[in-house]
């Protein structure tokens, strides 16, 4: 049976109606015998192994004997129907995904590279970027160590993401900019799966950096009550009782969201649909952060009315290159902008 762990990062998922007709593009719930859940797309069974497709391009086998009488059925009538097959059919392009540990991320300094200082955004892309490199999952297209790489890299994101002294980089843009660089130099190596969600609520946040997924975190800086701007983060960890970790400005930052103003109605320039609650993120390590960061008692606030959010992307990497097929289906995508 798949350990603990695992169940947890599946559990994640989109739920889909159990109910619902066998549809090889949605994401079911299971059980195994011992009522632990998770959820995902059924591929088919081989060697006493159950296949699934989880989210952020998980890839799981489930111990059949493990699963209860009706869960084991279910997959009978999936075999049967032929929806098992033609679901293992649309994601045989991609080999499985690997789950590299995601506290390897790199810790950038915006502040050292790029030609424009502004340049939250294609700092917090550059070091997933290089995670995904340096973990052996997908390549950065030239050679040199891990810096000579963020300087190739942020030159090309400024770029790519319209990234300005001015204005930074805005949501649309750095959208833009993600899909940009994958057509530029992966596009015959990997597809894309690429969403924004602005809940910033803790169980919605908890569900996205698991696997291979890039979370880039939209947040608003003060230095004390003093606005300073939307700013990105690199996404490490949520947990939904609110705990979060994550890079800015080279610093491993680690915090909890706490309610600053709740408010369940929609703000009139806020993501239609999203309560527009504010949340700040209480730092929790304040000892270990420099003294610059503590002199300009810099605060991360979510704030829907700030357009701050998530932009997530996954990349799904072909088993044979070249290939060109589109991304796999992936509960983690449902329902999200893009």
């Amino acid at each position: 049976m798949t350990s603990t762990r695992m169940l947890l990062t599946l559990w994640t998922a989109l739920a889909a109606s159990t109910q619902a007709p066998a549809d090889p593009a949605r994401a079911l719930e299971w059980h195994a015998a011992d009522g632990r859940g998770f959820e995902g797309i059924y591929l088919g069974s081989a060697a006493g192994k159950a296949q699934f497709a989880g989210p952020a391009g998980v890839r799981l086998a489930v111990d059949v004997a493990q699963l209860g009488d009706g869960e084991r059925a279910r997959l009978a009538e999936l075999d049967h129907s032929g929806a098992a097959a033609l679901a293992a059919s649309s994601a045989a392009p991609f080999r499985l995904a690997p789950s590299p540990a995601r506290n390897k991320l790199p810790q950038l300094n915006q502040g050292e590279f790029g030609s424009v200082s502004n340049n939250c955004f294609p700092n917090a892309l550059a070091a997933f970027l290089l995670w995904w490199d340096e973990q052996g999952v997908l390549a950065v297209p030239v050679p040199g160590d891990t810096h000579a790489k963020a300087v190739w890299l942020h030159e090309r994101l400024n770029d790519y993401c319209s990234t300005t002294e001015a204005e930074g980089t805005a949501t649309r843009d750095g959208l833009r900019g993600v899909r940009s660089y994958f057509q530029h130099h992966l596009a015959e190596v990997a597809a894309l799966r690429v969403g924004t969600d602005f809940d910033g609520s803790p169980a919605n946040l908890a569900r996205y950096p698991v696997g291979l997924a890039a979370c880039l975190l939209n947040v608003t800086v003060y230095h004390g009550d003093i606005r300073q701007g939307c700013h990105f983060v690199a996404l490490l960890a949520a947990g939904p009782d609110g705990t979060l970790r994550f890079r800015s400005w080279g610093q491993n930052c680690q915090g909890k969201l706490r309610v600053l103003e709740e408010n369940p109605t929609p703000g009139a320039h806020g993501p239609r649909g999203i309560p527009a609650t504010r949340r700040e993120i209480d730092l929790t390590h304040t000892s270990e952060l420099p003294a610059w960061f503590r002199q300009l008692k810099i605060r991360f606030v979510i704030d829907p009315a700030e357009w701050n959010g998530l932009i997530i992307a996954v990349p799904y990497i072909y088993q044979n290159k070249p290939g060109r097929a589109a991304p796999p289906p992936d509960p983690l995508f449902e329902g999200l902008d893009s």
